[in-house]
């Protein structure tokens, strides 16, 4: 569509017909410039708010992975075992239900009065296990939780017995004296997980 610009009036002179398209030309570079300032002030109001929310969901992660992911990823055991002093004690897991292969998760050494403490990785409720002597001590673990256990009476293998590749240990299910939860409170001992898988396999073994 074609635009007919009215022509300059024959009545002005040279030099007023100049100052008018002077002034033409500087309205026309104010409304650009404003336009390209309204532009920019909108783009500095979009990266301020982009760099708000990047911000804020950086500290949240960061926030919630201090608060959480440091405690919940592993579980404590400690206790007192005298007769133990000196013995290393290697924690395991199997690294899954069918092929049942185990896998070491930590270690820690019964000191001279008979204290230990370890602390392993636990991301969900798994099974622990502690090969003593004759034992195979075992329990579940729940992740965050601090378990005080009692060990069974140190029985080692004989020499036969730990040179013959058909010995099988004696399985049993680990002492919990106490237990915190994730939260550092006390566990009722009747509802802890493991008392309650002892007392359910104790009251249905004569099915087996």
């Amino acid at each position: 569509m074609k635009i007919a610009l009215a022509p300059l009036s024959p009545t002005l002179s040279p030099q007023e017909r100049g100052r008018c398209a002077l002034r033409s030309d500087c309205g026309l570079r104010k409304d650009s410039l404003s336009r390209r300032e309204g532009r920019e002030r909108d783009d500095t109001k979009k990266s301020i708010s982009r760099s708000s929310i990047i911000g804020k969901v950086l500290f949240f992660t960061t926030f919630i992975f201090i608060t959480f992911g440091t405690h919940a990823q592993e579980v404590t055991i400690r206790g007192s075992a005298p007769e133990y002093a000196g013995c290393v004690l290697t924690f395991h897991s199997a690294d899954n239900y069918i092929s049942n292969v185990e896998i070491r998760l930590g270690e820690c050494t019964v000191a001279a009065d008979g204290n230990f403490i370890v602390r392993l990785p636990c991301k969900n409720v798994r099974p622990v296990n502690l090969h003593l002597g004759i034992f195979n001590v075992r329990f579940l673990a729940e992740p965050g939780f601090e378990y005080e256990v009692q060990l069974p009476p140190r029985t080692d293998k004989t020499p036969e017995e730990a040179a013959s590749a058909f010995f099988e240990e004696v399985p049993v299910y680990m002492a919990i004296l106490s237990t915190k939860d994730d939260k550092k409170q006390t566990v009722d001992p009747e509802k802890e997980l493991n008392f309650l898988i002892t007392r359910f396999d104790e009251r249905f073994e004569p099915l087996h």
